[in-house]
């Protein structure tokens, strides 16, 4: 299952410049793999100082658990959510928008709720490498 950015942007609730994913290249009940350029876009809007903190890679995960349930049937295409909490992230880039090539961002349920659900997710490199990962909770509003 390939959805293009077009798709995306008519499935998250953000503004299309807050999109930060390009393609969800396969998803499943569990699981969602995406692909991003936009870490090394200039006009990024999690920049700081020209620089994209290896945090904001928690941005692209919880856009992907987004993603994850509007394509699953599980929420609604653009409905609310808030991320309740990030716990265990390990992260080995200090700027993202250095990595060269796309990145490859993983989120996978581990527990579903009516009112929210709990993702481990990683973020990497084209070459395979973790750069960030940890786990969140996603409360639905």
């Amino acid at each position: 299952m390939i959805v293009d950015r077009h798709q995306i942007e008519e499935l998250l609730p953000h503004g299309p410049g807050m999109v930060l994913l390009d393609r969800v290249l396969s998803c499943d009940g569990e699981t969602i793999l995406c692909a991003a350029d936009s870490h090394r876009n200039p006009d990024n809007p999690l920049r700081r100082n020209g620089r994209l903190p290896a945090m904001a890679a928690i941005e692209y995960a919880a856009q992907a658990a987004a993603l994850h349930g509007a394509l699953g049937g599980q929420r609604a295409a653009g409905a609310g959510a808030v991320l309740g909490g990030v716990k265990d992230v390990r992260a080995t880039p200090q700027d993202l928008a250095e990595i060269e090539g796309t990145l490859a961002v993983r989120a996978t349920l581990l527990l579903a709720q009516d009112n929210g659900a709990v993702y481990s997710f990683e973020v990497g490199s084209q070459s395979g490498a973790a750069l960030v990962e940890g786990r969140f909770t996603v409360m639905y509003k």
